[in-house]
């Protein structure tokens, strides 16, 4: 069971690569062009990113139950019941910082866009650009992260279920 789900997950990166691709280097006649590849590409914002979700995940204690919902879409291993509910947490606390430090950085470099516009509006595309990659990086994150979100939810059912029929035999 494991290891089918463990292959489905990775053909659904592998899917959402693609996808990304072709959306980022597709120009609007259809051809393939890799310059747009750059537009994408912003480290600092990457890093922002990367250490807001990591200070959050740090702070409520949640980096190892983060690190056990990748462990449960690849190895064969069951977890109790509360460590379920500890990585859905994990994850969805992973998703809601991530669209929350992108929010955070897009609108703060709006403002810093607004500040420094004086009569010179050649450089808007560039800020707007630049705004938009934090939550488009939001986005591509919780598109990760939701297949293992719901699979555990679905676990979590499975185990509530279980428990239930083991109940209702007991009292029989």
């Amino acid at each position: 069971m494991k290891k089918s789900i463990a292959v489905s997950y990775s053909i659904y990166l592998i899917a959402l690569c693609v996808f990304l691709f072709a959306n980022i280097t597709f120009d609007f006649l259809g051809a393939i062009n890799f310059s747009f590849i750059a537009n994408f590409l912003d480290v600092y914002t990457m890093v922002f990113m990367f250490i807001f979700c990591f200070i959050i995940l740090a702070f409520t204690k949640l980096l190892k139950p983060f690190a056990n919902s990748f462990i449960f879409m690849f190895k064969n291993s069951t977890y109790s019941f509360g460590q379920y509910k500890q990585c859905i947490l994990s994850i969805k606390t992973t998703m809601i910082s991530s669209l929350i430090g992108g929010g955070i950085y897009g609108i703060a470099t709006i403002i810093n866009m607004i500040s420094t516009l004086s009569n010179d509006f050649s450089s808007v595309g560039i800020y707007i650009a630049l705004a938009l990659l934090p939550i488009f990086y939001s986005l591509v994150v919780c598109s990760v992260l939701l297949p293992i979100y719901i699979l555990l939810n679905k676990e979590i059912m499975n185990y509530k279920n279980s428990n239930t029929h083991r109940k209702s035999r007991k009292s029989q």
